[in-house]
């Protein structure tokens, strides 16, 4: 029989308190990343340079964490990219998704995802507070898809 290193969980109460604190600071995470974006986050700048990076979403380096395929209808730009203007390569995301029309600025993963969402100036078709998202100013909104 082989037995489980000392450091690991050793009875289902160990275990317990281990996710139980493992999730606490995941979600400790979400909330700081969260009043960041919502409150320490220049809106009108990310704004108008993601409305830069949407005219010019072809532009960008692939993100290499993405395989596959790619779809002419999406860019998946890498957010380290230096060619990204600056007020979106600072945010620090974990995705860029650019799209004709939009661009989703994501950060989490896994189970949890948040992030803005900036549509260019002639979208039309906006999100409603009732679908998740939450209007920071216009033409910028915030997500998040489990609370």
């Amino acid at each position: 029989m082989v037995t489980p290193p000392s450091h690991l969980p050793q009875t289902p109460q160990e275990l317990e308190a281990h996710f139980s604190k493992m999730f606490a600071g995941m979600r400790q995470e979400i909330d700081k990343t969260k009043a960041r974006l919502l409150h320490k986050t220049d809106h009108q700048a990310v704004l108008l340079a993601s409305r830069e990076v949407i005219r010019t979403r072809l532009n960008f380096k692939r993100d290499p964490k993405w395989h596959g395929d790619e779809d002419p209808r999406v860019s998946l730009i890498a957010a380290a990219d230096s060619k990204l203007p600056k007020a979106v390569r600072q945010l620090d995301a974990a995705s860029i998704f650019a799209y004709d029309d939009h661009v989703r600025i994501e950060f989490g993963g896994g189970w949890h995802h948040q992030g803005l969402i900036a549509y260019s100036e002639s979208f039309t078709n906006v999100p409603m507070a009732n679908d998740g998202f939450q209007k920071i100013i216009d033409g910028l909104w915030f997500y998040e898809d489990t609370q």
